[in-house]
């Protein structure tokens, strides 16, 4: 665990956190993949995790703008239920809908704070005459609890949706140009307590392989 990781998952920690690494002490994946004909394929499977020092944000009691580090010195169980149902056509066209089920079991922390129990994603791809590519991403999860710091009670965040679009046109091999919107349902949302994700988000530009 390294203080990245962290900043790239949660952007408003406070300074001078505490960081531990994490131990896995057991960490076991089993599943099935098969294919039913040629463009559809599927899997499914279970997890589980026993997990000493893994970490929580957690609200600061004196800056409630920010989020310290919280972590479980005894050990969490995370089990893991997820299936996949997958779509593709020769190189065109791509699609891929995902649904895991997370259950926590803390030791010394009273909730596994921030971590969603749920998480449906939908993932596509499509390219038009290897000249235009189109990617619709769709992402609902939810089952995240925050302890509220002011009144000492556990609060329940409300589901998150989020509907992403982007597409590319390819000029050459090297250079193309793309427009993307993010948030397209406008949905209000948090993924840390007293944080709203912005609202409808538009961004275009050029990229350039070299």
């Amino acid at each position: 665990v390294s203080l990245h990781t962290m900043a790239r998952e949660n952007a408003w920690l406070n300074s001078n956190i505490g960081i531990n690494n994490t131990n896995r002490t057991i960490d076991f994946i089993g599943g099935i993949k098969g294919k039913l004909g040629s463009k559809v394929s599927f899997g499914g499977g279970f997890g589980f995790a026993n997990l000493k020092e893994l970490y929580f944000y957690q609200n600061d009691p004196t800056d409630r703008a920010k989020f310290i580090t919280v972590f479980d010195e005894g050990n969490t169980k995370r089990t893991n239920l997820f299936g996949e149902l997958g779509f593709s056509h020769a190189q065109s066209a791509r699609m891929l809908l995902r649904a895991d089920l997370f259950g926590y079991a803390t030791d010394q922390v009273a909730e596994a704070w921030h971590r969603p129990t749920y998480r449906v994603s939908f993932n596509s791809s499509y390219n038009l005459y290897s000249k235009i590519l189109f990617n619709v991403d769709i992402i609902t999860q939810g089952g995240a609890k925050a302890l509220d710091v002011d009144n000492n009670t556990v609060v329940t965040l409300d589901p998150a949706v989020d509907l992403n679009i982007k597409a590319s046109y390819f000029l050459s091999k090297k250079v193309s140009v793309f427009v993307k919107g993010s948030n397209l349902l406008s949905s209000d949302y948090q993924l840390y307590l007293n944080y709203p994700v912005r609202g409808v988000q538009v961004m275009g530009g050029v990229t350039w392989v070299f």
